[in-house]
């Protein structure tokens, strides 16, 4: 399964999530590309959230993908910076695994 992201018509920027107009030329018009996977740039686990229990953590990670732009997505495992993840959409949620 893969993620879709939006790419400008005019400029060719890349965006995660979609937007109305793009964020480097204001364009307002965009084709999509299907993304297998990215590169893990950064990882961070959230310990404790608003409303959640203790012990309940989350581990989030920040990929950057081909054709370039960054998705935050949640990790199945930790995983180490550098190392390529694939991305899945499960419901609402992008998912990062192995």
């Amino acid at each position: 399964m893969s993620v879709q992201i939006q790419i400008c018509v005019a400029c060719g920027h890349a965006h995660f999530p979609d937007m109305l107009l793009c964020a480097s030329c204001a364009g307002a018009s965009f084709s999509h590309a299907c993304v297998e996977g990215g590169k893990l740039i950064a990882a961070t686990d959230i310990c404790y959230r608003v409303g959640g229990r203790t012990g309940d953590a989350k581990l989030l990670g920040l990929l950057e993908t081909d054709p370039k732009t960054l998705v935050l997505a949640r990790m199945e495992i930790k995983a180490r910076p550098g190392q390529w993840l694939r991305l899945s959409l499960v419901g609402d949620a992008v998912w990062a695994c192995v």
